[in-house]
């Protein structure tokens, strides 16, 4: 069994949030030539409807000292690239099972009038294994201001045969989801590994 893992939390500098009280976790589990089990259990974002994706790139290194001694990395999610595509697809949709990005995982967290997200989901585009073309080690989870549209409006102007116009375009590459206000590195736990900053497990 292998898993992964991205905090958020006031002393793990492998994250980085806009969102002064978010804290929490994503917790990714593997047993070999199975499905990947998500878990995310996180507090204090802002009521609604969040894109949630796997980017391509993590936060460097560089980045993660300067947080470490308190400096401020402007628009720091947004040097992470674009979604995990190793299939190159088109961005899409888990729950109507459309062709998608192996980054896109639900789509969206749907979040509580407490500020909170609580949810399991398994996901079948996505690995834990190196050797693996769809391996998610060392890439990134962000977190979006608006509602992912899922590559909907995207799709539906394809299905109509009409040119796209910006906005469905873009559906088919981000779905729209608006800023980046929340991002971490997924990280290996090995075991016996002496913990680095997994306070909230």
């Amino acid at each position: 069994m292998k898993k992964a893992i991205v905090e958020f939390s006031k002393n793990c500098y492998y994250s980085y949030s806009s969102l002064p009280n978010l804290k929490g976790y994503i917790l990714f589990t593997q047993n070999k030539n199975c499905n990947v089990v998500v878990e995310v259990k996180l507090t204090g974002l802002p009521i609604g409807i969040h894109g949630f994706h796997i980017h391509e790139k993590n936060i460097k290194q560089e980045y993660i000292n300067d947080l470490k001694i308190g400096k401020t990395v402007k628009n720091l999610c947004n040097t992470l690239g674009g979604h995990f595509n190793p299939f190159g697809t088109q961005h899409g949709s888990y729950k109507y099972a459309t062709e998608r990005h192996a980054g896109d995982l639900i789509n969206n967290l749907e979040v509580d009038n407490s500020g909170a997200v609580n949810l399991v989901f398994i996901d079948p585009l996505i690995s834990l294994y190196e050797e693996d073309i769809n391996c998610i080690l060392n890439r990134s989870i962000v977190i979006h201001e608006k509602p992912d549209d899922q590559g909907l409006p995207g799709l539906k102007a394809l299905m109509q045969n009409r040119k796209l116009n910006k906005e469905e375009e873009e559906s088919l590459k981000t779905g729209n989801a608006g800023k980046r206000i929340a991002c971490g590195n997924i990280i290996l736990i090995k075991s016996k590994q002496t913990n680095i900053c997994y306070n909230s497990i």
